[in-house]
Order: C-alpha cells, then structure tokens, then sequence
C-alpha cells in the first residue's frame, strides 16, 4: 500500500466512524496491478453494530477510490 491509497482508506474509514486497520486491505488479484481492496471497517460486514455501514473498496495507485 502507498502513501496515496493510505489516505484515501483513512478518510474513507474517517467518514463512516470506522478504525482504519491497514491489515483490512490486500493487493488485489481481480484488479489492475498496484490495486488494494477490502472492506472499509474490516471484514465483519455482518450488518450488526456500526460495521453494518461498510462497503468494499478497491484503491488504485493514485488512491482514487472505486466501490
């Protein structure tokens, strides 16, 4: 993960009231090469408690984000 994408998944995590854990975020196979993706708010996303809210998200190189 870079400095670019760092940002754009504590911001996004920022606006959902969620704790960015870089750990939730892993290079991704199914997308272009340098892309990171996971769950905003980790993998719990069972749709109990305040994770209820999160979204996948991939974040390309740049660190623009796409869901």
């Amino acid at each position: 993960m870079n400095p670019k994408q760092r940002e754009t998944l504590q911001k996004l995590c920022a606006s959902y009231k969620v704790a960015f854990r870089e750990s939730d975020y892993n290079l991704a196979f199914d997308l272009p090469k340098g892309w990171v993706a996971g769950w905003v708010g980790g993998i719990d996303h069972s749709g109990q408690g305040p994770l209820k809210r999160t979204l996948y998200v991939g974040v390309s190189p740049e660190g623009e984000a796409s869901s």
